[in-house]
């Protein structure tokens, strides 16, 4: 009698523990899975701030913009230098010897970027290739 009710209690225990057990594991995964959630939308939070922020600065140069293109004098100078306008007796010389020199540069830092991937997977079939030379020998010098 003892031995039964031993082992209805130990069934209990079992059954009883591993439900404890699956509640406690669900418990700490919803807290985990929220937890992460939480910090993703304080990532996303952070950087919709500081969109925020850009969008006010750029609103305020637009702002300051505007009030510069109401002055005659500044929008007469800025279409003279940005769309190449000219006052009456002015000849306008376009100079493109800058531009061609600031598009040769990238180009030329460019040749270390195409060589790369060749020596990253050269080297290491090299050193596969010794190795292979090197244990080869080894192993017949052991057997």
């Amino acid at each position: 009698m003892k031995k039964k009710i031993k082992n209805a209690s130990r069934n209990r225990l079992i059954l009883f523990g591993s439900i404890s057990i699956f509640i406690i594991i669900l418990f700490i995964y919803t807290c985990i899975s929220y937890g992460i959630k939480l910090k993703e939308l304080e990532n996303n939070k952070i950087s919709l701030y500081e969109n925020i922020d850009k969008l006010e600065n750029e609103a305020e140069i637009l702002q300051n913009e505007i009030t510069k293109l109401k002055d005659p004098a500044y929008l007469a100078r800025y279409a003279r230098e940005n769309y190449m306008y000219s006052k009456d007796g002015e000849y306008i010389i376009k100079i493109d010897s800058l531009n061609k020199e600031k598009t040769k540069d990238p180009e030329e830092n460019n040749n270390l970027g195409n060589i790369l991937p060749w020596i990253l997977v050269f080297i290491p079939l090299m050193i596969f290739i010794v190795m292979k030379k090197i244990f080869k020998k080894w192993i017949s010098f052991i057997i």
